[in-house]
């Protein structure tokens, strides 16, 4: 396998047809959406809602005052802030599912007929959007099984281990350690586990997310013809997926340099001011 031809065929795709850029975007929402918040978290002591004695408005002062007499309003809260979080997830998992669907179809529209568009892809992941989100819920499973044992484990380690400590015993303190050793060794055996599916997975939601646009076959068919994929190119595959991990890693590298040489200028300007 030529992987140098293979990566510049791709690069050159990619660099002509902008619709692609925008569907690689879409398709990448569900693994970032959870990173961005982070841009709306202030530095701690960048904001305080004070007055200009240091005290709290008398607004706030009544409002945390009602929520205290009121803790059923802080959990209806919680409930509906937690609602509005699976609401977004389930929306952004759909768009980026249609997006990979429509990458796929996309690339297929160049090869053929020589050029694509945002619309036209989008048609292609909106057409097998249902065994697209088959696929992926069912490769999902495995990992919400690992999660659910996890949690499992945790709890039922966690809480001896607070029963010892705050009743002294030191028998209990003992058990208490050695439930927190089985924590450690049974949550880095599944961790192990996790991350060896969640690589397995990847490979399988690929080759089967092309085997559903572009051979039309159903969930179950896609996914044993993803497995024939991969094990008749398993060493093309883990050569170029290391490939495409350090040209990822030297791309970050050098847009960092880049980043830091345009930006630290004039943050230093902005601090000597």
């Amino acid at each position: 396998m030529d992987f140098g031809a293979t990566i510049s065929r791709a690069f050159n795709i990619v660099l002509k047809h902008r619709a692609l850029w925008i569907l690689g975007f879409l398709a990448s929402l569900i693994g970032g959406a959870g990173g961005s918040t982070n841009a709306f978290n202030a530095p701690s002591g960048s904001f305080t809602p004070t007055g200009p004695a240091g005290d709290l408005p008398p607004e706030m002062q009544n409002f945390f005052e009602q929520l205290a007499d009121n803790p059923g309003l802080i959990l209806a809260g919680l409930m509906g802030f937690v609602c509005v979080l699976f609401l977004i997830s389930i929306v952004l998992w759909v768009i980026s599912i249609i997006a990979h669907g429509g990458l796929v179809g996309g690339v297929r529209q160049i090869e053929e007929e020589g050029g694509t568009s945002f619309g036209r892809a989008w048609s292609v992941g909106v057409r097998k959007f249902w065994p697209l989100f088959g696929l992926s819920l069912l490769l999902a499973l495995p990992g919400l099984v690992l999660l659910v044992l996890f949690l499992l484990l945790f709890g039922g380690s966690l809480l001896p281990i607070i029963a010892a400590s705050t009743s002294g015993d030191e028998t209990a303190l003992e058990g208490a350690a050695g439930g927190l050793f089985l924590l450690l060794c049974g949550g880095g055996f599944l961790a192990c586990i996790g991350l060896i599916y969640g690589i397995l997975a990847a490979a399988l939601q690929t080759f089967g997310e092309r085997a559903i646009v572009l051979e039309n076959l159903g969930v179950v068919d896609a996914l044993r013809r993803g497995w024939e994929v991969i094990r008749s190119n398993l060493g093309n595959i883990i050569l170029l997926a290391l490939l495409m991990l350090v040209i990822s890693i030297v791309v970050g590298f050098v847009v960092a340099i880049v980043a830091g040489l345009l930006f630290t200028p004039k943050i230093g300007r902005a601090s000597c001011r």
